[in-house]
């Protein structure tokens, strides 16, 4: 080996190389480390020669000098990277190994293996610690570490006696297919079949060497175990005619029977990939004169073939970068290619044409072993097909090695993960340089991975606290900021005298000997303020909260079936499970700042996430519910939304107790928001179930409840606002579909907050900032639920008290918005006596636009387009016109639905029966109010049926069934049958006609229905 040099004062390295026959070893690296190696085969002997002196010629230009014997220090390791562009023999990466890949076995006669050059791959290496003394400035170094196994040197010649065993573990009886199936096979093969099926009766291999009888094998059970028999028992030349021999037919079963067929032309599928790839596995253990011998054979059987699947297959076992290029051209990009594909990927060595098979096969890439052939070169390629599902834990093991920064940003992805987030914290923790510039920015944005990318951040920096500042050119100013903000200010402890009365003795008593510890994952809490004071919760307060939050339970509720007299279920009814919050959280909550408890909670949560959520410590996560905030409602509900589709839906469960433990307006605010509109069905219910828990618990209905739960925003009573920036001054309005908007200055809207400006108060334009944010997240999370609120009761005939209708309608300065746009009335009974609107000063005016007055004693309701007559209908319409008002609903054009008197007699309707409509417009009726009936055998739900007034209830048969649990076995759409109605919810309710629902609940009736078909 061959050693030069170069120093310049300011840099060391060296450089040495070597050749053996056609292959060049090349090292390199700073003087005193082992450096790296590539491997480089340059396929002839002359062809390496010209490259070595080529390669010595360009160092010695560049200034190295040549020296004497390389400078290895004592017991280092050398690490390899493979070279970009290896032959086409290269052997097959770990990553080769799918689940139905052929199992190789151990070549009989080593003896064979002698003079076969093997094709060069990574040598298998651990990474080695990161030295980047004297590197300014700082680029995070990219390389390759892979082990990779040579698949091909395992043999086990098993004669056929093993072929037959393991043939007949997955194939039934062979011995009785292939002898039931005799009469059926293609003449050209029936003494080559009753030969098989003479030596596996007899238990023994073939009895020469017969080019039909072994092509039957492959035909049969054409895997790994068949080629390694026949090369072993009669050569590589004979197993590869056999394999072409066996193109030609098409193994058919029947009834119990197995026999050969000629291929038709037009057959698609009749390939024997798994026989080509153990056949192309053996190249390490071929001779090198037999291998010609047989790629001779394949190529002219290639070249005659007329199906392009067999032409692809072929190469398989061939591996000729050529041949893929043209078989890369006829890939479909079906399934049914897809383990062509994976042969085609394995040929190739154009990267353009490997790129676009990736592309189109991103799902079996790793299967391609393009990392171990191809090196660095193959990451971009492999990391796009990686970033389609970067939590697959197979895929997440196989790209430790490839330690560059793209990679490291998709590994971050998989921190989140549960089963990913071990490997990808390997990966990290050997690269903690990565590490710091793929998860600064994830952690500096904030987001579902900040928490996440946080831990394993803090781990890389505690590892190697020199990196980050070398590393920091790297990053843009929102991260460098993040990254190097000073730490927050200390504030003192309190004084144990300071402290509440009820915290007092807890404090000084520090917590119970009996509690286990805190679990390892909980460190560095922010500090919690005092109300009103500069001091902070000292240690063992801290200390005492968080054991009274591991010893508490919050609220939670459970529905469960409510039975008659007869012990025959008659409705279900909500049962409250009650909080018991230990004394330690009350005192806390009384005497420390809200948000600072809030902020508590939320780190705590976020490590405990970060953790892997252990359900052992769940109460990291209930602590949300016993000293969270709006703000904590806030950024939990989006989570609780989401969790479900990752097959989090229990953890989401437990956020809906946590949302109804929070307790405030906006909490509930968004607990409601996810009973009114979700996709996840499951949940949904369950967070409908929650919010009537909360309404029994206050004594009140869910609709009373819905008419409190809606926040007011800090907005002034007229329903706007001003968000001030001290010189300029935007108004906040609202639309009729409660979207906010802004008046300027100028009196002209605005969609969005403008930036504030150098003349602007920075203190005032901060705090504006943050408030219009907030606004248009909560407004955002209630518009759609405010407007299918007031319609609903419009179409149920819902009635208010003068009272109830000032406090939570007409003076309620978000839901004003939506009472100005509509036309109420009043009641003496169940006659309208009076209409009304409510104008844009707060005054109530009347059909003819004079003043109206709402008595203390009146009763309030929005009447139907049904329940108004000609007269007034027609006035209310040119006022909606002249004013130029938008309804968030349709209410006075509505379409309408009269019952016929035969209809009135009727206790069935066959309004669609037998017609088919999609599955998802029915799950769509339960935000109207409709409801699953309770599951059946197996979780299947056959009806729905919505609750009306004065106690009865329709239903709506569905012939294909919805199936809970399991959203793919429910048909996508479903044969309805005929609407009943009935009094009372039970089975055997007595049955009545539709002349008892009022007009207007008819009308609406029909309405869903036949929407249902639209």
């Amino acid at each position: 080996m061959r050693r030069f040099e170069f120093s310049d004062g300011s840099s060391n390295k060296f450089w040495q190389i070597s050749r053996e026959g056609a292959e060049l070893r090349v090292t390199f690296g700073k003087i005193g480390t082992a450096g790296q190696t590539q491997l480089k085969e340059l396929g002839t002997e002359a062809a390496a020669i010209a490259e070595h002196d080529k390669l010595i010629k360009e160092k010695t230009k560049k200034g190295y000098a040549e020296t004497g014997a390389p400078n290895v220090p004592e017991g280092a390791e050398t690490k390899a990277v493979t070279a970009p562009s290896p032959p086409a023999t290269a052997k097959p990466a770990k990553a080769e190994k799918a689940e139905k890949a052929p199992k190789t076995v151990t070549p009989a006669k080593p003896e064979k293996v002698a003079d076969v050059p093997l094709p060069p791959v990574a040598t298998p290496v651990a990474a080695a610690p990161i030295d980047l003394a004297g590197v300014e400035p700082y680029t995070p170094e990219e390389k390759l570490v892979l082990a990779v196994e040579d698949e091909a040197t395992e043999a086990e010649p098993s004669g056929i006696a093993g072929v037959l065993a393991t043939m007949n573990g997955y194939n039934s009886d062979l011995l009785t297919e292939l002898t039931k199936g005799l009469k059926k096979t293609v003449p050209a093969m029936k003494g080559a079949t009753e030969a098989v099926i003479a030596a596996l009766k007899a238990k023994k291999g073939l009895a020469s060497a017969d080019r039909d009888q072994a092509a039957l094998l492959f035909c049969v059970a054409g895997d790994s175990q068949v080629a390694n028999y026949l090369v072993e028992a009669f050569g590589f030349p004979f197993a590869v005619d056999a394999y072409v021999r066996c193109l030609d037919f098409l193994t058919e079963n029947d009834g119990g029977s197995r026999y050969l067929v000629p291929v038709n032309p037009g057959e698609r599928w009749v390939c024997r990939i798994w026989a080509a790839t153990a056949l192309g596995a053996m190249r390490a253990r071929i001779p090198s004169a037999d291998w010609a011998a047989g790629i001779a054979l394949l190529a002219k059987a290639r070249a005659t073939q007329t199906l392009r699947e067999q032409r692809t297959e072929c190469n398989a076992i061939a591996q000729d970068p050529a041949w893929a290029v043209e078989d890369a051209a006829t890939l479909s990009g079906s399934y049914q290619d897809a383990q062509l594909a994976i042969a085609t990927m394995k040929a190739l060595t154009d990267l353009p044409t490997l790129a676009a098979v990736a592309k189109k096969y991103g799902d079996y890439v790793m299967q391609a072993g393009l990392l171990a052939r191809l090196g660095l070169a193959a990451a971009p390629i492999v990391l796009e097909a990686f970033a389609k599902d970067p939590t697959n834990a197979w895929n997440i093991q196989q790209f430790i090695g490839v330690q560059t920064l793209a990679c490291a940003k998709l590994f971050a992805q998989a921190l989140a993960n549960k089963n990913a987030a071990v490997h990808a914290k390997t990966f990290f923790d050997a690269r903690p340089d990565l590490a710091i510039v793929a998860l600064a920015p994830i952690a500096a944005a904030g987001g579902k991975l900040a928490p996440f990318a946080k831990q394993a951040l803090t781990t890389a920096m505690h590892a190697r606290p020199d990196l980050a500042p070398r590393l920091a050119h790297l990053m843009d100013a929102k991260t460098r900021a993040f990254l190097f903000a000073p730490p927050e200010e200390r504030l003192p402890d309190a004084s144990v005298a300071d402290l509440p009365k009820d915290l007092q003795k807890l404090a000084a008593e520090g917590a119970p000997k009996k509690i286990a510890p805190m679990p390892d994952f909980v460190r560095d809490l922010p500090q919690v303020r005092l109300k009103g004071a500069k001091t902070v919760l000292p240690a063992s307060a801290i200390g005492i909260l968080l054991t009274s939050v591991r010893a508490s339970k919050i609220a939670s509720s459970r529905k469960q079936p409510v039975f008659d007299k007869n012990g025959a279920i008659s409705g279900e009814e909500v049962v409250i499970l009650p909080a018991t919050l230990l004394p330690g959280i009350h005192a806390a909550k009384e005497a420390c700042d809200e948000r600072d408890l809030a902020a508590l909670a939320w780190e705590l949560f976020e490590q405990w996430q970060a953790a892997g959520a252990p359900n052992k410590e769940n109460w990291a996560f209930l602590a949300l519910g016993m000293i969270g905030s709006d703000d904590t409602a806030r950024k939990l509900t989006p989570l609780i939304r989401a969790w479900p589709g990752e097959s989090l839906h229990a953890r989401a469960t437990v956020g809906l107790d946590v949302l109804a433990g929070i307790g405030t307006d906006v909490a509930l605010m968004n607990l409601h928001g996810v009973a009114q509109k979700l996709k996840f069905k499951g949940l949904q219910e369950r967070a409908r179930e929650k919010i009537e828990a909360v309404a029994l618990a206050r004594g009140f209905t869910a609709e009373e409840l819905a008419d409190r739960l809606v926040p007011d925003f800090d907005l002034a009573e007229d329903g706007g606002d001003l968000l001030d920036f001290g010189p300029r001054q935007f108004k906040i309005l609202f639309d009729e579909t409660l979207k906010p908007a802004l008046k300027g200055p100028d009196g002209k809207l605005l969609s969005d907050l403008p930036k504030p400006g150098k003349s602007d108060d920075a203190e005032k334009a901060t705090a504006a900032v943050e408030r219009w944010k907030a606004l248009k997240k909560d407004a955002k999370a209630i518009a759609a639920g405010q407007v299918l609120r007031l319609e609903l009761a419009m179409c149920s005939e819902r009635r208010w008290s003068a009272e109830v209708f000032r406090t939570f309608l007409l003076e309620h300065p978000v839901v004003i918005h939506l009472v100005r746009r509509l036309v109420w009335c009043t009641y003496d009974g169940d006659k309208i006596n009076g209409t009304f609107r409510v104008a844009e000063d707060g005054t109530l005016a009347n059909e003819k636009d004079d003043t109206f007055t709402l008595g203390e004693s009146a009763v309030v309701g929005l009447p139907h387009r049904l329940a108004l007559d000609a007269a007034t209908l027609g006035a209310w319409g040119q006022i909606i016109a002249d004013y130029g008002i938008l309804q968030p609903f349709d209410q006075l054009g509505r379409a309408t639905y009269t019952r016929s008197a035969a209809e009135a007699t009727k206790t069935s309707l066959e309004l669609l029966k037998g017609v088919e409509v999609k599955t998802g417009k029915i799950l769509g009726l339960e935000a109207r109010g409709w409801r699953k009936s309770p599951a059946e055998d197996a979780g299947w739900v056959w009806s729905i049926w919505k609750p009306l007034s004065r106690g009865l209830t329709v239903y709506l048969p569905l012939e294909g069934g919805i199936c809970m649990g399991w959203s793919e076995g429910t048909p996508s759409s479903q044969k309805i049958g005929a609407l009943s109605l009935t009094r009372g919810q039970h089975f055997g309710a007595e049955s009545v006609t539709f002349g008892e629902l009022s007009a207007t609940a008819y009308s609406e009736l029909v309405r869903e229905i036949e929407g249902l078909a639209l």
